[in-house]
């Protein structure tokens, strides 16, 4: 390794292309919430992607007549045009919600998933 003027090293950095499977076009809305005691929401249906992240507690995503418990850690990504909404059980829930556009999720077939990070 060399030295450059300030004495510090100069490294050799590798630059790795990767593939994009996934590009969002657009944020809409990024929002952290906590939740009041069995917080019931309203149902909802908008022309963009919307991923819910747990964060802590649990909540009830409802989408149609299919209910997903997420638990801390876990997500789910509502596509767009779907009706859905959420339920906050039990006292210390919150999310973060994130809402986008992106073609390339189509293939993911994510509405059938619930996502444990």
């Amino acid at each position: 390794m060399e030295k450059n003027n300030n004495n510090f090293l100069i490294d050799s950095y590798v630059y790795t292309p990767i593939k994009k499977e996934i590009e969002i076009d657009n944020i809409i809305s990024f929002h952290y919430y906590e939740y009041t005691e069995n917080f019931d929401g309203l149902e909802e249906s908008h022309d963009f992607w919307e991923l819910i992240y747990a964060n802590s507690g649990t909540i009830v995503c409802k989408e149609g007549e299919k209910e997903y418990n997420l638990k801390q850690g876990e997500l789910i990504v509502h596509p767009p045009l779907a009706r859905h909404k959420l339920i906050a059980l039990g006292k210390k829930s919150s999310s973060l919600i994130v809402s986008f556009t992106c073609d390339g999720l189509y293939k993911y077939k994510t509405k059938e998933k619930v996502i444990k990070m």
